[in-house]
């Protein structure tokens, strides 16, 4: 049954819902395994009686390590050996010609099948028929010609081919594993002439068999029919896909536009909030510290818990949010992914309110600037560059802050600390009708190296903090996470602190994020970590964040880095995205009123 959906004419069970889940799927491939191994069977059987009569060249075959490629190799090689042959310069020859002709498709559609022996046993039916050729002289019109038909047919499915590479729909795939399992069957009654037929001697009478030559033809029949489901099949699927595609980018351009009034707002704010006071300061504090608390003691829930088991904690969660967070709750994180983000919040040693503590610090230890840091704090803000980064570019994008101040002689904290400061407080507290941001920010000078007796350095920590910041974010809104990615060695190397992986993982969440969503990444002081021997890995970190800033086209990613003096090789990441303040900003009179106005 078909119905009209906004123009497009799709089959009523595309309208119904197209996507499911996949865990099934190997449930279904694993059907095939009975009818799998019995060819296998008789391609070893096959392979064995071609030893015993000199054929050498299949003897070091593996069956079940078979590429597209080995089939590829014999067709050369058979074409060699027959090309000065008159007597084989017959329709076999044109045959195998077909297969090479037709391989493209073919060998695409193989790559595309599950892991495992899938697409090996079809390549080793392949080569050991082709390569055994030059055995059998009486087969020519009917064995190989059921041999060429199969990547024939694939290349007329073409478009299907295409289509399955990009989409992988439920009911694309049920007809992709039936189209499968009468390919199995074809080249089963094509092996089982090999093996029951006596070289030259009875292979023509085989074939004038009836049942035998019934049965290949009526598999090649079911092959193509099967080929015909599929393609209109693909058909469906496509028009479905263009379908969503529309909706896709009429949902994209609203959050696009969506996401350029918040940064707007959030620059608006920074510039001309009225001030807040300490104890309206202090209650937003304590609203994202009820958030944090609640995820500090999931986190060591879990930790302390042998079975890993998550219902209780998952409750800890979930419920007081309910309560705290009801308008922002949308749907549960399935228990599996739920006790994968904690036990890495946990591998990661994250402690949710230690950048909140620095942010406040800033916040406090701002009131006391003196009037020529204010005014370098203004100047940042109303930098021309800063203002487009911030409100004007709606694009990932990266920006370095030098304040250019003499290092040496600078005391108390910088003025570029408490912009930054200013401005995570007011990103994460905005309401907006757009939205929120997802923000993740590090103070190096809370931090300094030298000083800890962790045994990880502080860059690692930086990135392991940015991490966990973002998957703390992702658990309170709710975001299905995809913890595919972390196998047994990852597990082990977040636990050695690797930080090659921290940033593969933290690349991984930001394209879990919603479509254009926004991401505010503020570093500040990363001088702090450009010193020996912590080089390499700041730069490392820079390097794929910057690089995330450059490419990220599924969100809106922000990267502001700041420093009081001035950043060394790491400039090398930012280009023309730098921002050098002059050392002669001269205090005005409106930059203690500029300053007193930013959000609290």
């Amino acid at each position: 049954m078909r119905s009209i959906v906004n123009g497009v004419t799709v089959s009523s069970h595309y309208s119904k819902g197209r996507e499911r889940n996949r865990s099934g799927y190997a449930e279904m491939w694993k059907q095939a395994d009975k009818e799998k191994e019995e060819l296998f069977d008789l391609i070893e059987q096959v392979q064995k009686k071609l030893e015993g009569k000199g054929n050498g060249r299949l003897s070091g075959l593996e069956l079940r390590r078979c590429k597209w490629d080995h089939v590829m190799a014999q067709v050369q090689e058979t074409s060699r050996q027959w090309k000065n042959s008159p007597s084989r310069a017959s329709r076999a020859m044109r045959c195998i010609e077909k297969v090479g002709e037709n391989s493209e498709a073919f060998k695409s559609w193989l790559e595309l099948l599950p892991a495992g022996d899938y697409g090996s046993i079809i390549s080793g039916v392949f080569t050991i028929v082709i390569g055994a050729a030059g055995r059998y002289t009486k087969v020519e019109d009917e064995i190989f010609q059921a041999l060429a038909d199969i990547p024939e047919i694939i290349e007329h499915s073409r478009r299907y081919v295409k289509i399955y590479a990009d989409l992988r729909d439920h009911f694309l795939e049920k007809r992709t594993f039936d189209l499968f399992r009468s390919i199995l069957r074809t080249l089963s009654h094509i092996m089982r002439f090999f093996k029951d037929s006596t070289f030259r001697k009875f292979s023509e009478s085989i074939l004038k068999q009836g049942s035998y030559k019934e049965e290949l033809t009526e598999s090649l029949v079911e092959l193509r029919k099967n080929s015909e489901k599929i393609q209109e099949e693909a058909n469906q699927c496509q028009q479905w896909r263009i379908f969503k595609q529309g909706n896709t980018l009429r949902q994209i351009d609203q959050k696009g536009d969506q996401g350029l009034h918040l940064l707007q707002s959030i620059y608006h704010l920074l510039l001309t909030s009225p001030i807040l006071g300490a104890n309206a300061e202090t209650q937003g504090v304590n609203g994202d510290a009820l958030g944090h608390s609640l995820i500090s003691k999931a986190i060591a829930a879990i930790a302390a818990s042998p079975s890993n088991s998550v219902s209780e904690h998952e409750n800890i969660v979930h419920t007081s949010f309910g309560e705290s967070h009801h308008a922002t709750t949308k749907r549960a994180l399935a228990r599996d992914s739920i006790r994968k983000a904690y036990k890495l919040l946990q591998s990661l040693s994250y402690d949710p309110n230690t950048t909140s503590v620095d942010v406040d610090t800033y916040l406090k230890l701002g009131e006391a600037l003196d009037e020529d840091k204010k005014a370098r704090s203004v100047a940042m803000i109303q930098n021309t560059r800063f203002r487009e980064f911030m409100a004007e570019y709606l694009a990932s994008s990266s920006l370095l802050v030098n304040g250019r101040a003499d290092i040496s002689s600078a005391e108390g904290m910088s003025p570029l600390s408490l912009v930054a400061a200013k401005l995570v407080r007011i990103s994460e507290g905005i309401n907006s009708p757009s939205g929120s941001p997802y923000v993740v920010k590090y103070f190096c000078n809370q931090h300094p190296p030298f000083l800890s007796y962790s045994a990880v350095s502080p860059p690692v920590e930086l990135m392991a903090s940015l991490l966990g910041q973002l998957l703390d974010q992702m658990i309170e809104r709710e975001v299905e996470v995809d913890f595919s990615m972390l196998t047994k060695n990852i597990w082990r190397k977040i636990e050695q602190s690797d930080l090659k992986v921290l940033c593969d993982i933290f690349r991984e969440l930001t394209y879990q994020l919603p479509p254009k969503s926004v991401l505010i990444c503020v570093i500040n002081e990363l001088t702090r970590y450009e010193v020996a021997p912590f080089m390499k890995e700041t730069d490392a970190i820079i390097g794929r964040l910057a690089r995330l800033a450059l490419r990220h086209d599924e969100i809106v990613f922000k990267l502001l880095v700041t420093c009081e003096g001035r950043a060394l090789d790491i400039s090398k990441y930012f280009a023309n995205h730098i921002v050098d303040l002059g050392e002669d900003i001269e205090p005005d009179e409106s930059a203690a009123w500029k300053i007193s106005t930013m959000g609290g």
